[in-house]
């Protein structure tokens, strides 16, 4: 079965999800004939900066060579980009390169593109992409416009799984899209990945939670309130209940707290649906306890760094608590 994160590329400006800024941006560009010669496209992975690199090429009717940086880094391949650079092709069209992982490129490879850089062929481009553009020489930073791709905000996400899971012809519940919205952290190409896992194994929420080893956040929010309270006992058993890596559990736990602060200022309001049980939990929590616990809590949780002593010193936070 194919997966959908190829299945379903965006093979225009317009199909992709978010980015919304950057497409107008790259959209006037090619409709004015002024695409930069050099851009840094930077930004997490999975946010879309490699696909918008392909997608150029088409659009300008351009002729596109991709180099992964990571794999291509030496001075030779860098000659040979020079080359090619120099050696336009008959037709007169654009050339584009698209070099991914490019902080992977030594700073001696920069030096020998740099004067390809510093004095392009009108109709020749380089698209530099990159999740650490500082690692790019400044000489290079200098001569490039930089367009920041962002995480894409996760009402925009669901909304996105929705008409995905329809046109794929799958049901499944809200609670479940909402966790593989939480997942994916504002990537799309993770969140097709898990949403097709999801769809595919008809999955109900118990059982999303036990294949991505994502921990119950009611179990969390006991913990939080042993934390701050006398309720000692009920926070342990949490604890002990705990069958995934406490690492990962504590990040989750970190996770749930942002995302209880985030729904307390309606910055990312939580979907209750008809659960007025789970709102009146969620209600109820960000209530009993301030910011500022909150705040000193998440504090404490990131001293929790080290798989072998991470028991012990969430057990610890459990019966010392936090003022």
């Amino acid at each position: 079965m194919a997966e959908w994160a190829v299945e379903l590329r965006p093979q225009n400006l317009y199909q992709m999800v978010g980015q919304e800024a950057n497409r107008e941006i790259i959209q006037k560009w090619i409709d004015t004939d002024t695409l930069p010669n050099t851009l840094i496209f930077y930004g997490r992975s999975g946010t879309g900066k490699t696909t918008i690199g392909r997608i150029i090429p088409k659009l300008m009717d351009a002729e596109l060579i991709e180099l992964d940086a990571a794999s291509n880094n030496s001075v030779d391949d860098a000659r040979q980009i020079n080359e090619q650079a120099l050696r336009l092709s008959l037709t007169g069209r654009h050339k584009i390169f698209l070099i991914d992982e490019a902080h992977g490129l030594s700073n001696a490879a920069y030096q020998v593109l740099l004067k390809t850089i510093e004095e392009p062929h009108p109709k020749v481009h380089f698209i530099l992409s990159t999740t650490e553009y500082t690692k790019l020489p400044m000489t290079i930073r200098g001569r490039a416009r930089m367009l920041k791709f962002y995480t894409v905000p996760k009402e925009q996400l669901k909304e996105y799984a929705e008409a995905v899971l329809e046109h794929k012809g799958y049901t499944l519940s809200d609670e479940v899209i909402d966790l593989a919205v939480e997942q994916a952290n504002g990537q799309v190409r993770d969140l097709l990945k898990v949403l097709q896992t999801s769809a595919e194994g008809n999955f109900n929420e118990k059982q999303f939670r036990k294949f991505f080893a994502v921990p119950d956040d009611r179990g969390m929010r006991t913990f939080i309130n042993g934390v701050f309270t006398t309720a000692k006992k009920s926070g342990l058993q949490i604890l002990n209940s705990i069958d995934t890596d406490l690492l990962d559990w504590k990040t989750e736990l970190q996770k749930h707290i942002y995302k209880l602060l985030e729904h307390k200022y309606q910055v990312t309001p939580i979907n209750f649906g008809n659960n007025l049980s789970l709102e009146k939990q969620i209600e109820g929590i960000i209530s009993k306890f301030t910011d500022t616990q909150f705040g000193r809590l998440l504090t404490e949780l990131n001293k929790v760094d080290n798989a072998q002593t991470a028991y012990a010193q969430l057990y610890a936070l459990l019966f010392r608590g936090v003022e």
